[in-house]
């Protein structure tokens, strides 16, 4: 399931900087300090960079934790998977400052 939940996440990261930084689709965004953004909320161009390092952090996760499976040990495939979950947890706090 956490392999699964990152690789969601990942994939959005991803989609926003996707729509946002390279097809410059922006109309439909609250942009500014409006209804309580989080901070990357400023911009479009500070968006688009949260969300590229976002995944990149998710995908170098994710791929290790891919590679620690195929690897069948035990005891890293564990270590893995809850530095997944603290990663996770780090941006779910990164988004709820403001």
């Amino acid at each position: 399931m956490t392999i699964l939940f990152t690789g969601y996440w990942a994939f959005i990261a991803f989609h926003e900087w996707f729509i946002v930084g390279y097809a410059g689709k922006t109309a439909g965004y609250p942009w500014g300090p409006v209804n309580e953004n989080a901070w990357y909320f400023k911009t479009p161009a500070i968006y688009s960079k949260v969300m590229l390092v976002e995944f990149f952090l998710l995908a170098a996760g994710l791929g290790l934790a891919i590679y620690r499976v195929v690897k069948l040990n035990k005891v890293s495939i564990l270590y893995t998977l809850l530095g997944l979950w603290f990663l996770m947890i780090l941006i779910l706090l990164n988004a709820s400052f403001n």
